[in-house]
C-alpha cells in the first residue's frame, strides 16, 4: 500500500459541501493525510463544521453568475495551491466547462463536459448504453404535447434534464398528462415501465478503469427522490454493466446508475447520475481509497457491505412519513436500529444544529424563489442543457 507524504500532503478541493457524500470524501482524504478545502454556494453547509475541512470557501452560483463563478474557483485554486478538485454535485458540469475553457492548474476528477452531458441526458445515456451492447428499456423522445398523446400511458415519462425523480410520472393518468408540456427547448422521454428490483450502483474510475464499486437498494427516499436508507447489494450483480459503460466512455470521475434487476436476473438501466451519490458511504478505509484515487493503484478499495446505512435526520422525517403511509412502522424502527449512520465518523461529530442551519437555508431559498424544497437544493448549480454552455 502506498505511503502518503505527510510533509508535502496533497491539497484537495472538494466542492458541493452541502452533500453528505462531499463530507464523506473529505473525511477519507483527511484521515489519509491530505489537506482538504471545501466550497459551495451556501452560507451554512454542515460540512463546514467538520474537522475534515481546513477552510470553507463560498463561490457564486454558476447558474446566476458564470463569470464570477469562474473567477472564484480559479482564485481559490491559485491562492491555496490546490492540486486536485473533486466535484460531488451538479456543479461538476460547470466545472468541466470551466476546465475546458480556462484550463486551471489543478486536476479535475471528472470527464470532459461532452461525456458528462451524454450521461446526464436521459435519452443519450440509454442510446450510448445500447451502442455499447448493453440491454436497455425502450426509450423515446417527446418534443411536443402531440407526442404525449401518441405515447403509451403505461410507460414512465420524465424530462431529459432532471434530478431526484423530479417531475417523473409513472404510468400517468389524464390529469397528470395535462401537466406535461414537452418542447424542443425542454424535451421529455417516454420510457418502458420495468417491473423488478431497484438497485443503485456507484463507482469511481480513471481513464476507463473502474477503481471501486458499491451497490444498494434504496429502501427509503426523500419523497420520490434521493435515497436516505441504503441496504447493500453484492457488487457482482451490477459490475458487468458498470464496467462496460465506464470502459466504453473512458470515464474519469464518479458515476452512479439507477438500475432494475428483472425477474430473470437481467440488469437494465433507467438513468445515470454522473456525480457522487450515497454509494460513496460504503467506502470506509481512508488509505486504500486515497491510494487508488491519488496514486493510480489498480487494486481498488473494497466497499464495506456488511451493514445498511442511513441518514438519521432524514429517516426521522421523510422515512417516518413513508413508513406510516405504507403501514410499516415496525419495519422502519427495525431498519433504523440495524443501520449505521452515514453521517457518523470517528472523532468528527457534526453538531445536529449545523444540519438544521443547512435545511433552513434551503427552506428560505425555496420560499424566496417560490419553488419546492427539493428544487431549492439544486437550483443554483443544476444543468438543464443550456445551449450556450
Amino acid at each position: 500500500m502506498t505511503e502518503f507524504n505527510t510533509k508535502h500532503p496533497h491539497r484537495i478541493l472538494v466542492t458541493g459541501a452541502r452533500a453528505p457524500a462531499a463530507l464523506h470524501i473529505a473525511r477519507l482524504l483527511t484521515d489519509a493525510g491530505c489537506h482538504v478545502f471545501m466550497s459551495d454556494t451556501l452560507r451554512w453547509p454542515f460540512s463546514n463544521g467538520s474537522r475534515a475541512c481546513i477552510q470553507y470557501y463560498r463561490f457564486r452560483s454558476p447558474v446566476e453568475d458564470w463569470e464570477r463563478f469562474c473567477f472564484d474557483i480559479v482564485q481559490l485554486i491559485n491562492d491555496n495551491s490546490i492540486t486536485h478538485v473533486i466535484p460531488t454535485c451538479e456543479e461538476v458540469f460547470h466545472l468541466a466547462r470551466l476546465w475546458k475553457d480556462l484550463k486551471p492548474t489543478a486536476s479535475l476528477f471528472a470527464p470532459k463536459v461532452s461525456t458528462l452531458l451524454n450521461a446526464h441526458n436521459k435519452l443519450s445515456f440509454i442510446q450510448r448504453a445500447a451502442d455499447l451492447g448493453l440491454e436497455v428499456p425502450d426509450t423515446r423522445l417527446l418534443l411536443s404535447p402531440d407526442d404525449i398523446q401518441k405515447s403509451d400511458h403505461t410507460r414512465v415519462l420524465k424530462p431529459i434534464w432532471s434530478r431526484f425523480a423530479e417531475k417523473v410520472f409513472i404510468q400517468p393518468n389524464s390529469p397528470d398528462l395535462q401537466k406535461i408540456k414537452p418542447s424542443a427547448a425542454a424535451p421529455w422521454i417516454s420510457q418502458e415501465f420495468l417491473e423488478g428490483e431497484e438497485i443503485c450502483a456507484f463507482a469511481f474510475a480513471k481513464d476507463g478503469n473502474t477503481l471501486g464499486i458499491s451497490a444498494y437498494h434504496p429502501l427509503y427516499r426523500a419523497g420520490k427522490g434521493a435515497a436516505i436508507y441504503f441496504k447493500p447489494v453484492a457488487t457482482e450483480i451490477v459490475a458487468p454493466f458498470v464496467q462496460t459503460y465506464i470502459e466504453g466512455e473512458n470515464w474519469t470521475g464518479q458515476i452512479s446508475f439507477d438500475l432494475i434487476r428483472m425477474k430473470d436476473g437481467k440488469i437494465l438501466p433507467l438513468e445515470c447520475n454522473p456525480r457522487s451519490t450515497s454509494g460513496i458511504h460504503f467506502f470506509r478505509d481512508p488509505t486504500s481509497f486515497c491510494s487508488t484515487f491519488l496514486c493510480n493503484e489498480q487494486d481498488g478499495p473494497e466497499a464495506d457491505l456488511s451493514i445498511s446505512q442511513s441518514v438519521p435526520l432524514a429517516m426521522l422525517s421523510y422515512g417516518l412519513v413513508e413508513a406510516i403511509r405504507r403501514r410499516k412502522f415496525r419495519h422502519w424502527i427495525s431498519d433504523l436500529q440495524n443501520s449505521r449512520s452515514a453521517m457518523k465518523w470517528p472523532n468528527d461529530a457534526i453538531p445536529i444544529w449545523r444540519q438544521f442551519l443547512t435545511i433552513m437555508e434551503f427552506t428560505l431559498r425555496s420560499l424566496h424563489n417560490g419553488t419546492s424544497l427539493l428544487e431549492a437544493t439544486t437550483s443554483d448549480i443544476k444543468w438543464d442543457g443550456d445551449p450556450k454552455k
